[in-house]
């Protein structure tokens, strides 16, 4: 496991302090909770992202997700594929790599993705992180990615969106949000777009689930005129 030196953001040990442990990390990486947490989408969710990446593929992901999601992206990818897992904290990259097995195509990297990325990859993948950041880190990490991009890369995000008006989940998830998610409300009020550092350099495809509640966002850098 390759480790990066870095401080813990202040916010993640305030809202997050059950982050760090393994018996928390557990419960949230199995399917049930996985399930449980997006009203039952979590498998579409995954299926979805995982179809888009490619045979072969070199893939970061940032952000441990756990419930099987990994083990499709390396069955999707293949063996001459390679999967970089990249997370904050060591008890949920242990526990990721004991759900996978010891791959020899897939590496763990404890590090901050606000930092910047020394490595290029055709895709990268960032599932369900934004809604835990403040707007200026969201924009870090997506700059940094964005950076780190192959040409002709994508930077897949799977994260909240604004559910329409007349989404029965919609007070339900904004009022649970604003008690224990309070970064992700800007998901809500702004598009991905919002965070890029020159939208206008970039390509967006979106597809909105769950009636505009959960949003898979590829992003693209366009070819050069």
């Amino acid at each position: 496991m390759n480790l990066q030196t870095f401080k813990i953001p202040p916010y993640v040990s305030e809202l997050y302090p059950s982050y760090f442990s393994v018996f928390r990390s557990k419960i949230e990486m199995h399917k049930a909770y996985a399930c449980l947490t997006t009203f039952f989408y979590a498998p579409l969710l995954h299926r979805e992202v995982v179809d888009m990446l490619a045979y072969q593929e070199k893939v970061l992901q940032i952000g441990v997700v756990g419930a099987g999601f990994e083990s499709k992206i390396l069955n999707q990818i293949g063996e001459d594929g390679d999967l970089t897992v990249m997370d904050l904290s060591d008890a949920r990259l242990s526990l990721c790599e004991q759900q996978t097995g010891k791959r020899k195509n897939m590496h763990f990297e404890r590090a901050d993705a606000r930092l910047p990325l020394d490595k290029k990859y055709g895709t990268i993948v960032a599932p369900f992180v934004l809604h835990e950041m403040p707007d200026k880190s969201k924009k870090a990490v997506i700059k940094n990615a964005l950076n780190a991009l192959s040409k002709n890369g994508t930077l897949i995000v799977l994260d909240y969106h604004a559910p329409a008006k007349a989404n029965l989940l919609r007070l339900l998830v904004r009022t649970y949000n604003r008690l224990r998610e309070p970064f992700a409300e800007s998901l809500a009020h702004y598009k991905i777009e919002a965070f890029l550092p020159n939208a206008s350099k970039y390509t967006v495809e979106r597809a909105l689930f769950c009636a505009g509640l959960y949003q898979i966002t590829a992003i693209k850098k366009k070819a050069a005129e």
